[in-house]
């Protein structure tokens, strides 16, 4: 009973990664509009700079570097955050590894017979074998939350510029 609740939630976890991958790639592609169209806009504001100087845009070209700066700083927070807590979760699956390896050993060191040695072995290796897929469902989900949460800023400034230019 124990396993097959690990699993469901097990499987709760990978439709999360799926639903969170399915909302970046449809972000991507809507920052990737946003940013095509905001590019073409400004050139062409450029080329009329070019042109006529005294009648450009100057307040449309403030804001690009301070805007990008803040969308990239704010990126990049989020970004070490998630890998900070990535970093927190593998440590602490790795320590906890490490003892239930000292486990396994001590078990195994007092098996008397070679079929008590392989049942301690193979109960070893499929509870691993779980806490492994586990574990790298969690570090799925994780990554493509940091990945969404890294996106936002950028995407933010991006889609708010388009609905700006597009006036």
């Amino acid at each position: 009973m124990k396993s097959r609740t690990r699993a469901f939630r097990d499987a709760r976890k990978l439709g999360n990664v799926t639903r969170i991958a399915g909302t970046n790639g449809r972000k991507s592609r809507e920052l990737a509009v946003a940013a095509s169209h905001v590019v073409a806009k400004r050139m062409t504001l450029g080329a009329a700079a070019m042109i006529d100087p005294r009648n450009a845009d100057h307040v449309e070209f403030a804001k690009i570097i301070p805007e990008k700066t803040t969308a990239f700083s704010n990126a990049g927070m989020a970004l070490l955050q998630g890998s900070s807590e990535a970093a927190v979760r593998m440590a602490n699956f790795t320590t906890s590894e490490l003892a239930t390896a000292a486990k396994a050993a001590v078990e195994i060191a007092s098996c008397r017979t070679p079929a008590g040695v392989i049942a301690a072995q193979s109960r070893f290796a499929t509870a691993w074998f779980a806490r492994v897929l586990s574990q790298s469902i969690v570090l799925a989900s994780l990554a493509m939350r940091s990945q969404g949460t890294a996106m936002a800023p950028i995407y933010r400034a991006a889609t708010a510029n388009a609905r700006r230019l597009s006036r």
